[in-house]
């Protein structure tokens, strides 16, 4: 019985390992290369005649970051969760950025794959396609959040981030524009970053008055492309793709009038669900818990179903909604300018 149990959950990891690789790549490549084995004592551990030992398990989970708690089977009482956390250094946020681009990218290379975001906040990916918008982010971030050492002190200034951090960023979104995506809006979700830039501005921590305006006026540019992405259900805008018949919109966004407590993300990649919860403003956990993933999809279904479609329809609606936000941003753009 405990041999056929080692089976079963040696056969569950390397389905799991499966489906977190990239789908250009090769299971039977990966495993003979990471625990430098031939091909033949691969095919063998994929087929169950060889055991997996704990040391080889060990050195696959370190390499794709997948935890040990996918070897046994979902527990009705507890639940696995790998942590993301950006320490007070910009490396450890190039880093962050680069596995978030790293997800991203197989996301969008499996075949099934589906993003839905209740959005607390407004989608970080958004911030990352305005270079002064994603600069302040990404200072506010580093500097109130993590209390980079480096920063202490220091005013906002548009070159005050490294610019390959702020192109990698723009990576991160271009490749979040092509998957699918369904988001989840109340009227709190821009509010955050209206307060932060709020917040700066009356603390006296712009450099210069022009950096303020712009980085206002990039949040407005944002929210306009972002409710043009509504409108044509797509979030590429220069050149957007037509869905195929079946497929599911590009870009679908609900208003929801009951807030969303905590950002909450729930991937589609092939046949395996992944819970990402955002932690401590932009660190992230996430777990691929059947169980867990199951309910948050059940929650998530249930605020769909309780929100206004405006995407696509509802013209009336979605300006309404944007015009709400929009005014906000043009109080502060006013407060920033006098």
């Amino acid at each position: 019985m405990a041999s056929k149990n080692n089976h079963i959950i040696q056969q569950r990891f390397l389905q799991k390992l499966k489906e977190i690789i990239p789908s250009n790549y090769s299971l039977v490549d990966e495993l003979a290369d990471l625990l430098q084995i031939s091909t033949d004592s691969a095919y063998r551990r994929i087929r169950g005649e060889t055991a997996v030992s704990m040391d080889e398990v060990v050195k696959l989970c370190q390499h794709y970051k997948i935890p040990l708690g996918l070897l046994g089977a979902d527990q009705a009482d507890g639940v696995t969760f790998n942590y993301k956390l950006v320490s007070d250094d910009t490396a450890s946020f190039r880093e962050y950025l680069t596995k978030l681009l790293a997800d991203l990218q197989k996301i969008k290379s499996a075949d099934t794959k589906e993003v839905i975001y209740g959005a607390a906040d407004v989608p970080l990916f958004h911030h990352f396609n305005y270079p002064e918008q994603a600069a302040f982010k990404v200072f506010y971030w580093l500097n109130s959040v993590s209390n980079l050492p480096t920063l202490e002190g220091k005013s906002f200034t548009m070159d005050i981030i490294p610019e390959d951090i702020l192109e990698l960023g723009k990576k991160v979104f271009e490749t979040y524009r092509d998957i699918p995506s369904i988001e989840i809006w109340t009227e709190e979700s821009a509010n955050s970053t209206i307060k932060q830039i709020d917040y700066y501005w009356e603390a006296g921590l712009f450099e210069k008055q022009d950096d303020a305006v712009l980085v206002v006026e990039q949040l407005a540019d944002m929210l306009s492309a972002i409710q043009q992405m509504a409108k044509q259900s797509n979030k590429n805008l220069e050149a957007p793709v037509k869905k195929k018949e079946g497929e599911k919109d590009n870009f679908q966004v609900y208003y929801s009038e009951i807030q969303i407590g905590n950002n909450n993300i729930l991937v589609q990649v092939g046949d395996t669900k992944v819970n990402y919860l955002r932690h401590q403003t932009f660190n992230y956990m996430y777990t691929t818990n059947t169980k867990f993933c199951n309910e948050t999809e059940l929650w998530l279904s249930n605020m769909i179903r309780k929100s206004t479609l405006i995407s696509g329809v509802s013209e009336k609606q979605r300006y309404q909604f944007f015009k709400k936000i929009q005014k906000n941003v043009d109080r502060l753009l006013e407060k920033v300018k006098s």
